[in-house]
């Protein structure tokens, strides 16, 4: 329960990133926004954990770390790019692929036992899906974005939770946004707007937002099963809604609110099985 409710906490703070950056994306180029997002995220992490400056970039492996860090910064430039293409909702929903693909490696990778029940709860979640964008995917070839996005985040998540139990939370948390600021500098000269005074402080809030949901999303895999925290990112669509609306007003029509429906009690499905299972091996 705590590994999902950490899950959940994750979701709120890359859905609040999500909207800042949509808010913003006409004005300045995708890899500065990144840059941007990861940089503050960096130097978040480094002023929030300077007492433990000595563990912050302790690692049992860098070149795991270095994986991690090119996976996630590559899957946030495909979702920033494609949330100023399309609708954030519609975005977001495409990339609620990314739980089903960690179940299937979770399986096979990780070894952990994937019930029948799990299963058809994460299917009724992609069906949930599939009701909100009615797959005649409208909005072209950026419907890749999100996809990309949603797959390589989903090996991100494997990796992690593969780590999460020899790793330190600090360097796991660090070192995404390290890579990313690194990698990310070597353009900044070619393509650099200064951004509007305002426009730093949202930047900024995106690094907070960004470090403490991948702070989140380490937490909650070292706490629980990836087939079980996985599903839970379904709630992003939620906030992915009201925020649409309240701030791009983007109104979702009835179909959106029958699949986001769907998605939930799918969540909701899997927290009751894993109860079930936890109560049974007890008793045994």
């Amino acid at each position: 329960m705590r590994g999902v409710l950490l899950m959940c906490l994750a979701v709120l703070m890359f859905n609040t990133m999500n909207v800042i950056i949509k808010s913003i994306y006409d004005l300045y180029p995708i890899t500065q926004m990144v840059w941007l997002r990861y940089g503050f995220h960096f130097l978040f992490v480094v002023a929030l954990f300077a007492p433990h400056l000595g563990r912050l970039f302790r690692t049992y492996s860098l070149k795991v770390q270095v994986l991690r860090g090119a996976l996630v910064v590559s899957s946030a430039a495909c979702m920033f790019t494609g949330i100023g293409l399309m609708p954030l909702a519609t975005a977001v929903s495409i990339t609620f692929i990314s739980p089903l693909i960690v179940v299937a490696l979770s399986m096979a990778v990780l070894g952990e036992r994937v019930t029948w029940d799990r299963w058809i709860a994460v299917t009724c979640g992609f069906v949930g899906i599939l009701v909100i964008i009615r797959p005649d995917f409208g909005g072209g070839w950026a419907v890749l974005l999100p996809i990309c996005s949603a797959v390589l985040y989903a090996i991100y998540q494997i990796i992690t939770r593969r780590i999460a139990m020899i790793e330190n939370p600090y360097a796991s948390t660090v070192y995404p946004a390290l890579c990313g600021a690194i990698a990310l500098s070597v353009v900044q000269p070619f393509e650099w707007v200064t951004p509007q005074p305002v426009h730093w402080l949202l930047f900024v809030v995106c690094g907070v937002l960004g470090a403490a949901g991948h702070f989140f999303v380490v937490q909650a895999y070292a706490r629980a099963h990836a087939n079980v925290v996985a599903p839970f990112i379904y709630t992003e669509i939620l906030g992915a809604m009201v925020w649409g609306y309240v701030v791009f007003h983007e109104l979702p029509d009835a179909w959106t609110f029958i699949g986001a429906a769907i998605v939930a009690a799918s969540g909701i499905w899997v927290v009751l099985a894993e109860r079930r299972l936890q109560a049974a091996t007890r008793q045994a």
